[in-house]
């Protein structure tokens, strides 16, 4: 029987900046084999199906002292290609997640670590081919196992940041500036009720007067002049 192994390859895709944030990339390559053991296509598909948004994203592996406070998002999907297998993590809303989202937008994060149980193999020249294996968690990482796996496109995920960050300003700006213009005309049409108020009383004292005069006058016809 083997043991749980820890295997790592590049992050291939940058991160995607929506809702609480995403990161994808190669968990695992079909060609690496250095520590005896190489992953073939579809070995982890039963325990991707099985247990897709149950899979913890961590910043340390469970074998290597990691527990649940490690904890940073969960990995939703996993496909195979030909390079290996490639997987997609949804970020924790939390304060370590959105630290672990903010650090790989800034391409802090350049690889992707599998850790996995060898369940079905067989050996061929020493080398434990592993046609199913179960996932126990996939690790961000820079320190690899597999030293040719390089990042691709990790800066772009800065970009979208920063793009998203841009587009938030504006339509904060935006906001506050259509909030400005309403309490603006707001504050007009209260001083042009405020100026036809003292108007309308102004009138009214100067009718007051003129009436008050008038009487006067009726009153002491010689007060007139």
């Amino acid at each position: 029987m083997l043991n749980l192994v820890q295997r790592t390859a590049v992050v291939a895709q940058p991160p995607k900046l929506t809702d609480t944030g995403h990161i994808s990339g190669y968990c695992a390559t079909w060609t690496y084999q250095a520590d005896g053991i190489r992953f073939v296509p579809g070995c982890f598909d039963r325990s991707i199906a099985e247990r897709s948004g149950k899979i913890p994203l961590v910043t340390k592996h469970i074998t290597q002292g990691g527990t649940i406070y490690e904890t940073v998002g969960f990995v939703v999907s996993g496909e195979n290609d030909n390079q290996g297998f490639h997987v997609e993590a949804v970020f924790l809303d939390t304060e370590a997640g959105q630290a672990a989202r903010t650090l790989a937008a800034a391409g802090g994060v350049k690889f992707l670590s599998i850790g996995a149980k060898p369940i079905t193999f067989e050996r061929v020249n020493g080398i434990a081919v592993t046609t199913e294996a179960a996932i126990r968690d996939v690790v961000m990482t820079n320190d690899p196992a597999d030293l040719e796996a390089e990042v691709t496109a990790a800066r772009e995920a800065d970009d979208a940041a920063k793009k998203k960050a841009a587009e938030e300003a504006e339509a904060k700006a935006k906001a506050e500036a259509d909030e400005a213009a309403r309490l603006s005309a707001e504050q007009a049409a209260a001083n042009a009720e405020s100026a036809k108020q003292a108007a309308r009383v102004s009138d009214a004292a100067t009718r007051r007067d003129a009436q008050l005069r008038l009487l006067e006058i009726r009153e002491n016809p010689f007060a007139q002049g």
